[in-house]
């Protein structure tokens, strides 16, 4: 292009329209605020979907660390459970045999104090206070055998000859018989229909039952005829 050419060129502006129009700005407005709140809906919902899933991410992890506890905690029941059997099998035997020994022991002392206790009742040195002690002895083994009983009922009273003999000046309620089976201390009771056995083996014996002890045929201490 000349110079000439150029000088003829007229440069124009581009004026724009200035929108003065109310409703055009009211609409514009709206756009804006519909696009505000647009946005903000969807942070919100992208906000609650990451909440949801970590929410789930948290309570799946915690789901499997309550599992794994409670698993854990099941097997050390377990094991103490099993190890407690175990003991058990091992101490329950030895308590039974010690509460066996003591019990026996208790009754074999038992048996040792009647025997003592009949033999101390019934002195043999022939004194007056011997024969005396003697007689008051054997007539607490009848008073002990007649003692549940209305005295209208026994037929008479069976003692070791040795107590028969140490009664026999007493007046007693029933009679007595001297039976050469039963020792001193022992006494049998007839009745109508039966007999009570009121003998102290019988006595001992029936503890031994209840205390789970072997019965024994052993005769007291002391106790002999």
């Amino acid at each position: 292009m000349t110079d000439t050419a150029a000088a003829a060129v007229t440069v124009q502006r581009v004026a724009y329209p200035v929108i003065g129009d109310r409703a055009v700005r009211e609409r514009a407005t709206g756009a804006d605020v519909r696009g505000h709140a647009a946005g903000y809906t969807a942070g919100l919902r992208a906000a609650q979907a990451e909440t949801d899933a970590l929410r789930a991410r948290l309570e799946a992890e915690h789901a499997a660390r309550t599992a794994a506890l409670q698993a854990d905690t099941a097997r050390r029941i377990a094991v103490l459970d099993a190890a407690s059997a175990a003991m058990l099998a091992t101490v329950a035997p030895v308590l039974a045999d010690a509460e066996a020994s003591v019990a026996s022991a208790a009754m074999d002392l038992a048996e040792a104090v009647v025997g003592y206790a009949i033999r101390a009742s019934r002195p043999v040195d022939g004194t007056t206070d011997g024969r005396a002690q003697g007689a008051s002895g054997a007539e607490d083994t009848v008073r002990r055998a007649l003692a549940s009983l209305d005295r209208t009922v026994p037929v008479a009273v069976r003692l070791s000859p040795g107590d028969a003999a140490r009664v026999a000046d007493l007046a007693l309620a029933v009679p007595v018989v001297a039976d050469p089976a039963l020792r001193d201390g022992d006494a049998v009771v007839d009745l109508p229909d039966g007999l009570l056995d009121a003998r102290i083996t019988t006595a001992l014996d029936r503890a031994r039952t209840a205390l789970g002890v072997a019965a024994t045929a052993a005769v007291p201490s002391g106790a002999d005829r």
